[in-house]
């Protein structure tokens, strides 16, 4: 018999297995690839059965052993951010535990240092939103001037949106915030000089902020079978987009009308 099943430890399988999970589904990987995940491991360990149902917000598992004892767990989602760094470790360590034999304290390890690990700071993140920017304002048709001035458009939002969740602020507020930040800076930049086309400018920004990741799982969630994620994740969609849609409207009406 296998050594990991004589020793088998129900509870720390189940904890590393929805651990997991729950660092996939942070940080912005499809539900069926956390299942999946969740899945590989349990059975990794010896594990006969594994029951998971993955949603935006929750985790819910049970886990079969040959004995045929039942665990159950359920991981409660509080933040969700975009690191496919750590997504794809966690995929990694999912199929090596397949094919080779890790104790359990090792993968529990494994999983501490994966969630641990630092994402880019935010010296090298502003740099990179900022030159997104600039791109989309030239692949709309814009001035490389307007280049220019996207430059410091995407710098000083993905700054000011940073800023706002670092301080706690809800998603949709920072949305909405980021949405009359945009607005406010496409108006503003051509008014004293630094660009001509204040759509364009005000669109290339909000590409930032633009919930394309979400919806694109929420597709990939719906045409696997998975409604209640799917569905989620498109209402949650829908809601930023509409969060940032009034904000730039406010400001285009204060400003401009």
């Amino acid at each position: 018999m296998d050594g990991r099943l004589r020793d088998m430890d129900g509870d720390k399988i189940l904890e590393a297995a929805s651990w997991a999970g729950k660092i996939m589904l942070e940080n912005g990987a499809e539900t069926y690839r956390v299942e999946q995940t969740i899945d590989y491991i349990a059975r990794a360990y010896g594990m006969v059965r594994c029951d998971c149902s993955a949603t935006p917000t929750m985790i819910i598992t049970s886990l079969l052993d040959p004995a045929g004892s039942t665990y159950s767990i359920i991981r409660r989602i509080k933040s969700r951010t975009t690191h496919l760094e750590r997504v794809e470790q966690v995929n990694r360590l999912s199929r090596t535990l397949v094919q080779e034999r890790w104790s359990l304290d090792r993968t529990l390890t494994e999983l501490k240092k994966i969630e641990q690990s630092v994402n880019y700071r935010l010296t090298v993140q502003v740099p990179a939103a900022a030159l997104g920017t600039s791109a989309f304002v030239l692949m709309f048709g814009g001035s490389f001037q307007d280049a220019a001035g996207g430059l410091l458009c995407g710098a000083l939002l993905y700054a000011l949106t940073a800023g706002l969740r670092k301080l706690g602020f809800g998603d949709l507020f920072i949305y909405l915030i980021g949405g009359a930040f945009a607005a406010f800076t496409g108006w503003l930049l051509p008014v004293i000089g630094w660009a001509r086309q204040s759509s364009i400018l005000t669109i290339s920004t909000l590409m930032l902020l633009v919930p394309g990741m979400i919806f694109t799982n929420a597709l990939r969630d719906v045409a696997g079978g998975d409604l209640v994620s799917g569905t989620s994740r498109l209402l949650e969609a829908s809601f930023i987009a509409a969060s940032l849609a009034l904000g730039a409207a406010f400001v285009h009406a204060v400003l401009i009308l």
